[in-house]
């Protein structure tokens, strides 16, 4: 009979077991809620009665708390205080969200998918599935088998969801051509892996975009991986590409070098000059250099070193170290060119 109710027992608690914390809203109707509280208590910390009221529910509803609990989830309030003395502010990413009126909605953006991807549940979906979500099924059971939701939790987190990164345009790839963020139409069928030499292109790299102006694509790592531009020093994954405009035709051709830009000619001419100055060969490098009491110190090596090369250099400036200890105990070391 024990066994009978403990197992009822057991039971009773698998069923009534709690789901993970998820938002109960989505991005865009948490902003709007936002917005309410700004519009009725600007910059100031409001006592959560009011905050509450701002959203259209009483202090104890339910839905007030959700709504408290998603904003929070998304970072776009700050709460302090014990219980009943909570005050509800609005966080700084918010108030850059629901105030940036600029034509060039960029920044806003990308703000909006720092904060669609800031709740753990949101984040893990998005981990599990980068390049656009799997079945509705097969979604929901990664929640509830990976990461213990209760099958209606996880239906509902899966909807709004979905719903959020529709509104941030996390999967801009499978979202393009809907709504004023998408690319334009005569760039809707591109194939991302024709990129050429003078393409325009975006760089999205976990859902935001990198380059705020245009970039111009200017080569190709020799395994055709990466891809170098006009705008970073850096070379970028060719997966995470986008083209936003084929070239014209007029560029260089992809079988001829193409022009080094500007950042990395410097580079170059700042790196040629400094080993002159130091007159350095096309082997050497300097391993370590530094200030002194009297004086200064630089290392130099010729060739590739590893980490036993390293450990002699260090054996025999130790020996150094005690030759000059003797001759004067409160001087700086020096070591000698021979």
């Amino acid at each position: 009979m024990m066994n009978d109710e403990a197992q009822s027992s057991s039971s009773k608690k698998k069923r009534t077991a709690r789901s993970p914390s998820y938002p109960s809203i989505s991005l865009k109707k948490s902003l709007e809620q936002v917005r309410a509280l700004y519009d009725q208590e600007g910059d100031y910390p409001a006592p959560l009665a009011e905050a509450v009221r701002s959203w259209g529910y009483s202090q104890k509803s339910s839905g007030g708390r959700q709504t408290l609990a998603t904003l929070k989830y998304f970072g776009l309030i700050e709460v302090s205080g014990d219980k009943n003395n909570r005050k509800v502010k609005i966080s700084d990413i918010g108030r850059r969200i629901i105030l940036d009126e600029r034509d060039d909605q960029t920044e806003k953006k990308q703000l909006i998918k720092r904060v669609a991807l800031t709740p753990a549940p949101h984040l893990a979906i998005y981990e599990e599935y980068p390049d656009g979500l799997a079945s509705d099924n097969t979604v929901t059971h990664f929640l509830v088998f990976e990461k213990n939701f209760q099958p209606d939790a996880a239906a509902d987190l899966l909807s709004e969801y979905k719903e959020t990164m529709m509104f941030a345009d996390i999967y801009n790839k499978d979202t393009a051509g809907n709504g004023d963020d998408a690319i334009d139409e005569d760039t809707d069928d591109i194939d991302e892996e024709s990129v050429e030499v003078g393409d325009v292109i975006q760089w999205t790299s976990k859902g935001v975009d990198q380059f705020s102006e245009k970039v111009t694509v200017l080569a190709f790592s020799d395994d055709g991986n990466w891809v170098f531009t006009d705008q970073s020093p850096s070379a970028i994954p060719l997966d995470e590409v986008t083209v936003l405009q084929k070239s014209n035709g007029e560029q260089q051709s992809p079988k001829e070098p193409p022009a080094p830009p500007p950042h990395v000619l410097q580079a170059l001419k700042e790196k040629e000059s400094g080993k002159e100055r130091k007159g350095l060969s096309e082997n050497e490098s300097i391993l370590t250099s530094g200030k002194l009491k009297n004086g200064s110190f630089e290392v130099r090596v010729k060739g590739e070193i590893g980490a036993k090369d390293i450990g002699k250099i260090i054996v025999l400036l130790n020996a150094q170290k005690t030759i000059l200890a003797d001759e004067d105990d409160e001087s700086g070391f020096e070591i000698s060119e021979k």
